[in-house]
């Protein structure tokens, strides 16, 4: 058996791979030990989705989300209290509720004696940059490769074609080395993060991400994926994404996410 990244003897891996990760809400798209090796499953937690769910744009999202880490805490944003000169931090619970500390470097004192007179007032709180491109890439192009052997897996010779096809081989030295300039992935907003959506049993829900490949008229391979409300979609077949493009210009900018039934899909 070998892993789809490094290509090395992965048989005697014991590590589950989360699809998307665990600090997302995924419990569900796991590729069973040995589909990636531990050394590259820990190399991808450290450092690729580790920075990438350190940024403040993700701990945002996570936090109005109520999205727990694999500790279960969500994590909290830094906030401003103009009328203190208070530097906070906002922490929002499971059940949706907002609690609000001094923060590091804060000042726990101002924030104590406003609160003693005031039941009211403002919050700063800055909105946060989507993260560093280079990163995103690469998470994207490490999603991609595993949604792909995850769509393999019950063919026979399926997970022995993910693993050593030679044209697949710049996505997985991209996302394991980051061995050349980012790719290109495109980006655009489909819903509210906190969008309900109406289940067959009329109950509502948040879609917190989903995902399925595409494969276009002009042979070209694409991950699709959505994670709270924002769509990226990367080329598996090379660095480009004009050939997405074309393909949402000719569905009249439709996601291929919306034309499905379900994909990955998780709540």
């Amino acid at each position: 058996m070998l892993c789809i990244f490094c290509q090395r003897d992965s048989a005697g891996s014991t590590s589950v791979e989360h699809i998307i990760p665990e600090s997302l809400g995924n419990e569900d798209h796991v590729l069973p030990p040995g589909v990636v090796c531990d050394d590259c499953n820990h190399y991808f937690g450290s450092k690729v989705e580790g920075p990438l769910l350190g940024s403040d744009y993700f701990r945002h999202a996570r936090c109005w989300s109520a999205t727990p880490s694999k500790r279960g805490r969500v994590p909290g944003v830094r906030a401003l209290h103009p009328a203190s000169k208070s530097l906070l931090e906002m922490v929002r619970d499971l059940d949706g509720s907002l609690h609000l500390f001094p923060a590091a470097g804060g000042s726990e004192h101002r924030w104590a004696e406003y609160l003693s007179g005031n039941r009211h007032g403002q919050l700063y709180v800055p909105v946060p940059v989507p993260p560093d491109h280079f990163l995103m890439s690469r998470f994207l192009a490490k999603v991609a490769l595993e949604v792909l052997a995850d769509r393999m897996l019950p063919l026979d010779g399926g997970l022995e074609f993910v693993a050593t096809d030679g044209q697949l081989d710049p996505v997985r030295k991209f996302a394991r080395y980051g061995s050349t300039q980012a790719w290109p992935f495109s980006r655009r907003e489909l819903y509210a993060p906190e969008t309900a959506f109406s289940g067959v049993d009329g109950e509502p829900y948040e879609v917190l991400h989903e995902f399925a490949l595409l494969y276009t008229g002009e042979r070209e391979l694409h991950l699709v994926c959505a994670i709270y409300g924002v769509e990226y979609a990367i080329n598996l077949g090379g660095p480009e994404i004009e050939s997405y493009k074309r393909w949402l210009r000719q569905h009249d900018g439709r996601s291929f996410l919306d034309m499905l039934p379900s994909a990955g899909l998780t709540c």
